[in-house]
C-alpha cells in the first residue's frame, strides 16, 4: 500500500484503480493528509456544510487527535470518505478523478501531495502558506484563500459539473520540478531540521552550519532519559 500522504513517485503511466465506495455519478473534491489538527480539516467541513452537490474524499492516515476529528467533520459534512492506506494505483485514480485538490493546511512542510496533483493536472484549491506559495510561485496555477469565509466562497462557485469550474490548469506546474529536484530540496529540509536539532544550544556550530547554505530553522525538542 502506499504510504499516505508520502507518495512521493506516482508515475502518470501507473494503471489506476477506482477506490470503492464513491458514488461514480458525483463529483469529489480530494485532501491528501494525515488526520490532524494542523491540517484543519474542520473550517473545509464547516465551510462544505450545506453542499449536496459533491463528496469529499480524505485520504490519509490518523495523527494526533485525529480519531476525535473524524466524527466532528462528518456531523458538519456527512458526504465525506476517508481511506487511511490506499495502493499508489488507487492513489493515481483519486487525482485523475478529483474535481480538485483541497488542502486547507496551517502548517506543511514542502507539499507533495501539490506536485502529484499537478501531474495529472489536477485543479488545485490551497491555503495561503508559505509551503503552497513557494510552490506555485508565479505559475498561476491554483487558486488560493486566506480565511474559511474566502473557502466557503471557493466552494460555493463549485456547482453543476467541473468542467464549468474553471479553475487554473495545474499540469503546468510539474514541468517545473523534477522529482530528482523535488527529493534534493525535501532531503535539504528535512536535514536542516534534524541538524538544528542536533546543535540546538550549540551557537557557534549553527553558525557554521549557516554559512553551509543548509535550512536552519530553529526546532524546539524535548529530551527524556
Amino acid at each position: 500500500s502506499s504510504s499516505i500522504p508520502w507518495a512521493s513517485t506516482l508515475p502518470i503511466r501507473i494503471q489506476a484503480r477506482p477506490i470503492a465506495g464513491l458514488d461514480p455519478t458525483r463529483p469529489f473534491i480530494l485532501t491528501v493528509a494525515v488526520i490532524e489538527n494542523r491540517k484543519n480539516l474542520i473550517p473545509l467541513a464547516r465551510a462544505l456544510s450545506g453542499s449536496t452537490h459533491l463528496d469529499w474524499l480524505v485520504l490519509g492516515k490518523i495523527g494526533f487527535g485525529g480519531e476525535s476529528m473524524l466524527p466532528e467533520i462528518k456531523q458538519y459534512f456527512p458526504h465525506v470518505i476517508h481511506r487511511s492506506e490506499v495502493t499508489e494505483a488507487q492513489l493515481a485514480w483519486a487525482y485523475q478523478s478529483a474535481a480538485a485538490l483541497v488542502l486547507p493546511t496551517l502548517e506543511e512542510g514542502f507539499g507533495l501531495p501539490v506536485l502529484e496533483a499537478a501531474q495529472f493536472g489536477t485543479p488545485l484549491v490551497l491555503s495561503r502558506i508559505p509551503a503552497f506559495t513557494d510552490i506555485i510561485g508565479n505559475t498561476d496555477t491554483a487558486l488560493f484563500f486566506d480565511s474559511e469565509n474566502g473557502l466557503r466562497e471557493i466552494l460555493h462557485h463549485l456547482r453543476g459539473s467541473p468542467d464549468d469550474w474553471r479553475l487554473p490548469a495545474s499540469r503546468a506546474l510539474a514541468a517545473n520540478y523534477s522529482w530528482e529536484q523535488t527529493g534534493e530540496r525535501f532531503t535539504a529540509l528535512e536535514l536542516g531540521d534534524v541538524m538544528n536539532t542536533i546543535l540546538l544550544g550549540a551557537p557557534a556550530a549553527i553558525v557554521a552550519l549557516k554559512a553551509s547554505g543548509l535550512p536552519t530553522r530553529p526546532v524546539l525538542v524535548a529530551v527524556t532519559v
